[in-house]
């Protein structure tokens, strides 16, 4: 079976070998757990149903092997309780031998394969491990501190030297430069009332008309061909990459800010993009806004993010997977809610109330707590006030300077930026 398994899923650039075959081991245990309660009525039990809605929202959670097993255990010890109860403890008994098996062909398999046969995992994406976000095999914290952001971002491709820097930057400016026919697709769209996902969606299509981006097949890893072949193609990805975060900022700022006057130093993105939009903020409040920028760099596998690597997946061209993915984000439930986050944030700043009464008195009233709804700022689902409201004082510690931010013309933001998780 081992052997069998590790062909059929052959590490690539795509996926960690590891946290695939674990959870491929778990998911064939899960169903074949789910078989044994079927064969009983106990499946339809309310607590047992319960249960299992639990272990599917854990399964779907960004938790990594360890956490994952660790709840796996209190979930079992509490269908252990439920079945003895219900006088079925020969069922739990059933269920424990098959974790029991699966668990150890996870160990067997994972020390079978050498470390050769691992593939350094893609490091852009978000993890949580118990409230301890990571970035590019960073603390959250860590990362978004950084001031340079190219060389922070540049991380999330893999490059921790910084090599393709220069690379970067002109790219960035590149697409930061605004033609008269682009200025006037922005200022017909801001006149039409458009949304700034409407505009992104112009820009990108625009640039796809007039540049013809290749496939993104043209730009992936072969592990065939030469290492200065997959140099280049890793290269060609970071420039057309910077481009586009240039062409959605410049577009973002220039829709919101209305005029667009010469920008002389593009060398921060950050600065360029705060100066295009009108906002003459002060040092701290830069870095503020710089943090806001890298902590939200990747946002885990969220429903934008996973859009794009769907898109990417089948090999579309690079603005057009963006297309896909900023109007999956402009849904309600997703970044469209960050105006609100934004103001919810600025209505706690502005207010001398302490944290805990403040969102205890959002959740009495059973309203919503903008900025928590991704599972990666989740860090346990029976989390309250008393557990939150450090998480809250530190966002107004940090951003009590970077409030501005709240008072932003809402539609310039297109991505992730609630002060709440800084």
């Amino acid at each position: 079976m081992i052997e069998n398994l590790h062909a059929r899923l052959k590490p690539d650039i795509y996926r960690n070998p590891e946290e695939v075959i674990w959870k491929y081991i778990a998911l064939d245990a899960y169903s074949k757990v789910i078989e044994q309660l079927r064969e009983t009525e106990i499946l339809g039990h309310k607590d047992v149903r319960k249960l299992h809605i639990d272990l599917i929202d854990l399964f779907n959670s960004t938790h990594n092997r360890e956490i994952m097993c660790a709840r796996i255990k209190v979930l079992l010890g509490q269908l252990q309780f439920v079945l003895t109860r219900l006088s079925n403890i020969h069922i739990y008994n059933k269920v424990l031998n098959q974790v029991q098996e699966a668990s150890q062909i996870s160990s067997d398999l994972l020390t079978y394969l050498e470390p050769s046969h691992i593939q350094q995992s893609f490091e852009g994406q978000s993890y949580i491990d118990d409230g301890s976000v990571t970035l590019a095999a960073l603390p959250m914290e860590i990362f978004a501190s950084q001031q340079d952001y190219f060389l922070a971002t540049l991380k999330l491709f893999g490059d921790h030297g910084g090599r393709n820097r220069q690379r970067a930057q002109d790219s960035f400016i590149s697409g930061f430069m605004l033609t008269p026919q682009e200025m006037n697709i922005i200022d017909s769209a801001r006149g039409l009332g458009l949304e700034i996902v409407d505009l992104i969606t112009q820009l990108m299509l625009n640039d796809q008309t007039k540049k013809h981006f290749a496939s993104l097949a043209e730009l992936e890893h072969a592990p065939l061909d030469e290492t200065s072949a997959n140099k280049r193609r890793h290269a060609e990805a970071i420039a057309q990459a910077y481009y586009f975060i240039g062409r959605i900022m410049r577009g973002a700022a220039y829709f919101s800010a209305k005029h667009a006057d010469p920008i002389e130093d593009v060398s921060d993105p950050v600065v360029a993009f705060l100066k295009a939009s009108g906002k003459d903020l002060t040092l701290s409040q830069i870095a503020a806004v710089r943090r806001v920028a890298l902590a939200h760099a990747s946002h885990g596998l969220n429903s934008g993010e996973l859009t794009a690597r769907l898109a990417g997946s089948v090999r579309t061209t690079f603005p057009r997977a963006l297309i896909a993915s900023f109007n999956v984000r402009s849904g309600k439930l997703h970044a469209g809610a960050v105006e609100l986050c934004m103001n919810q944030t600025g209505e706690f700043l502005s207010s001398s109330t302490e944290a805990k009464a403040f969102i205890g008195s959002i959740l009495s009233k059973k309203q919503v707590l903008y900025g928590f709804g991704h599972r990666i700022h989740k860090i346990s689902i029976n989390d309250g006030p008393e557990q939150l409201a450090p998480i809250i004082r530190e966002a107004r510690l940090r951003t009590e300077q970077a409030c501005v931010i709240g008072r932003f013309d809402g539609r310039l933001v297109s991505g992730h930026c609630n002060a709440l998780r800084v």
